[in-house]
C-alpha cells in the first residue's frame, strides 16, 4: 500500500477517513471486537483452521492494542485542532495535507500488520492458496460488476449521493446550494472502480505467485514487504490519471463544502469532530472488555463506516 494507492480514491478524502471508525459506541465496538471483525473479513477469502484462527486473533489483538496506545492519542490531538484550523476557511491544498497526514498513519498500520499477514500467508495449505486465488478473482469481479453496468451519468450520481451522505454525517442536512454544487461537480467525476479491480488483480497475481515460495519464511517476508511497497507500479497510466483527477475533485469539493457551512452546520461539524476526538482519547486509555458481545446490528453499523 503506497500513499498514492491509499489516497487516490475519492473515498479516502477528509470526511471518509474520519468516519473509518464511526463515532460514539461504534469506536468502542470496533476496538473491543477487532479480532472478530478482522477474522470475519479474512474468512471471506480463507477458511482458517482452529490453530490459524487462534493465532490470528491473538496477533490482531496485539496489533490493535499497539494502535490504541500509539495512534489514538495522535488522532485525538489532530481532530481537536481541526475546528480552529478550518475556522478561517480552507482550500484544496490544506485538505490534501490533512488527507496525507491520515494516509501516513494508514501506512504505519499496514507496515505494522505485515508480520501478522506473513504469519497467516505462510501457514496456508495448498488447498487454502487455491481457494484464496479463486476468492480474490470473484471479489474483483463483484467489485467491478456494479460500475460496469452503470452509465457514466449513473456513476456520477452515485458519487454525488455518497459524497452528500458522508459530509452530512458531520454537517447535518445539506442546503439547497450545497446540493446543487455537488450536482454540478459530479460531472467531473470519472468512474474508477473497474480500473481499480483490474489493478488489484495484477497485484494479487504476483502475490499468488509469491505464495508458491512461502516455505522459506524469511525470503517470503522480504518479498512480501517489497511487493507491498510497490503497489503503485501496478496501477497503470489510466488509473493513475483517473485517481489524480478524482483526488483533486474530492479535495476541492471538501474545501468548498467546509467553507459553505452555515453557522448551525459549523456548530454541528465542529462538535462532531470534537466528540470523535473525545472518543479516541478515552479509548486510548481504556482496556477492551473480553466479555463484550457484538450484536449483528452493531456489527453492521461498524462495518458500514
Amino acid at each position: 500500500m503506497t500513499r498514492a494507492d491509499r489516497s487516490s480514491a475519492p473515498r479516502a478524502l477528509l470526511l471518509v477517513v474520519l468516519l473509518l471508525l464511526a463515532s460514539g459506541c461504534a469506536v468502542r465496538l470496533a476496538y473491543d471486537n477487532v479480532d472478530r471483525l478482522a477474522r470475519w473479513a479474512v474468512s471471506d477469502y480463507v477458511a482458517m483452521t482452529e490453530a490459524q484462527r487462534s493465532r490470528f486473533d491473538a496477533q490482531v489483538r496485539e496489533l490493535w492494542d499497539w494502535h490504541r496506545r500509539d495512534h489514538l492519542p495522535r488522532y485525538a490531538d489532530f481532530l481537536e485542532a481541526l475546528p480552529a484550523a478550518l475556522a478561517d476557511g480552507t482550500d484544496a491544498t490544506e485538505i490534501e495535507a490533512i488527507v496525507n497526514r491520515v494516509v501516513d498513519w494508514a501506512l504505519e498500520i499496514e507496515r505494522a500488520s505485515r508480520p501478522l499477514a506473513v504469519d497467516l500467508l505462510t501457514s496456508l495449505s495448498d488447498a487454502q492458496v487455491d481457494a484464496l486465488g479463486r476468492k480474490l478473482r470473484e471479489s474483483n469481479e463483484r467489485l467491478a460488476r456494479a460500475e460496469a453496468r452503470q452509465t457514466l451519468a449513473q456513476s456520477q450520481r452515485t458519487w454525488q449521493k455518497d459524497t452528500a451522505s458522508r459530509f452530512s454525517r458531520f454537517s447535518g442536512r445539506l442546503t439547497a446550494d450545497q446540493r446543487a454544487f455537488l450536482t454540478r461537480q459530479s460531472l467531473r467525476y470519472q468512474p474508477d472502480t473497474v480500473l481499480w479491480a483490474a489493478y488489484r488483480a495484477r497485484w494479487q497475481a504476483d502475490l499468488l505467485g509469491l505464495l508458491a515460495e512461502r516455505e522459506d519464511r524469511a525470503a517470503f517476508a522480504a518479498a512480501y514487504a517489497a511487493l507491498s511497497d510497490r503497489r503503485e507500479a501496478y496501477q497503470g497510466e489510466e488509473l493513475t490519471a483517473v485517481w489524480a483527477s478524482n483526488r483533486a475533485l474530492a479535495a476541492e469539493v471538501s474545501a468548498w463544502l467546509i467553507n459553505s457551512l452555515t453557522p448551525r452546520q459549523r456548530d454541528r461539524f465542529d462538535g462532531a469532530l470534537l466528540t470523535l476526538a473525545d472518543d479516541f482519547r478515552a479509548l486510548a486509555g481504556g482496556e477492551a472488555d473480553p466479555d463484550d458481545e457484538l450484536t449483528e446490528d452493531l456489527c453492521g453499523l461498524v462495518l458500514q463506516c
